[in-house]
């Protein structure tokens, strides 16, 4: 189990976030809420050596309720990731 935080917020009509990788914030990208549907991609970083290789995270979640089912998908890097499916829950407060 991990413990991320996903910050989903209006500003001037438009949604936008973060959503937490490895418990560091990252910026939702290109960050789209249709209905129940929830659609955006996150980037982060990753090292072999001297090489240095972007990966590129794309999520799509389901909202039912307080939880949002996600699929998540990830590319780039050194090796192949399997998708991987989860459940983020809805809490009062800001996680540290």
């Amino acid at each position: 189990a991990y413990r991320e935080v996903f910050v989903f917020e209006r500003v001037g009509g438009r949604w936008e976030g973060t959503a937490s990788y490895l418990r560091t914030p990252r910026v939702m990208e290109s960050l789209r809420v249709d209905g129940r549907n929830i659609h955006f991609e996150t980037a982060s970083e990753v090292v072999s050596g001297d090489e240095t290789r972007t990966l590129r995270h794309r999520y799509g979640g389901e909202l039912a309720g307080d939880v949002i089912r996600f699929r998540l998908a990830t590319s780039g890097g050194f090796l192949p990731y399997a998708p991987i499916r989860f459940e983020a829950r809805r809490v009062s407060r800001e996680v540290p």
